[in-house]
């Protein structure tokens, strides 16, 4: 695929690497097959391609910009999705150190980490009421939307975040912030 790509083009100066997929399921009940497509697709393409797309911005002395797409799961974890969890989080870390061997050649490299993204392609439709008890949970009052994700990686992609790199960028409208009520006489 990345070769594809290069051959259309000069050059490419902005990888966004945002595939992602998940197969639930307990995790002792997780067959090799699908372990393996989940790796692959959240974590081994990123890599490979930014590996490829990274090479060609050195080679063509392209400052340019590589963006993952990681997940909030990497952080507070989703039901029956330690594989995929796992794999996004690997993202984070491979951001970070992707950032620090491209740094010098002018070439940044962040994560945008989704909280809950509704509306969106693939997403799971939630029944009116059900939406409205999970945003209870989210301080700024609403699951986020795709355009929340754009305009992070809008931000990454841009000049205005030439010396931003290594970092991961969580928009989740707080949600990773809210420890709901503890039942009475149970402290945090």
């Amino acid at each position: 695929m990345a070769a594809g790509a290069l051959g259309l083009v000069p050059g490419i100066d902005i990888l966004i690497n945002n595939a992602g997929m998940s197969i639930r399921s307990n995790f002792w009940e997780v067959s090799d097959a699908d372990w393996e497509t989940q790796v692959n697709v959240n974590f081994r393409s990123p890599f490979v391609l930014a590996q490829v797309i990274g090479k060609q911005m050195i080679d063509r002395q392209i400052a340019g910009r590589i963006i993952n797409v990681g997940t909030i799961g990497a952080r507070a974890c989703h039901t029956n999705a330690m594989v995929y969890d796992s794999a996004k989080g690997g993202i984070e870390t491979m951001t970070r150190n992707m950032a620090y061997e491209l740094g010098p050649f002018g070439i940044t490299v962040n994560c945008v980490v989704p909280g809950a993204i509704a509306d969106r392609p693939g997403a799971r439709v939630i029944d009116p009421e059900g939406r409205k008890r999970y945003e209870r949970h989210i301080p700024a009052g609403r699951v986020g939307r795709a355009d929340d994700i754009a305009a992070a990686v809008m931000f990454f992609a841009s000049p205005a975040s030439q010396y931003t790199t290594g970092q991961s960028l969580l928009v989740d409208g707080a949600h990773s912030s809210y420890l709901p009520e503890s039942p009475k006489g149970f402290a945090f």
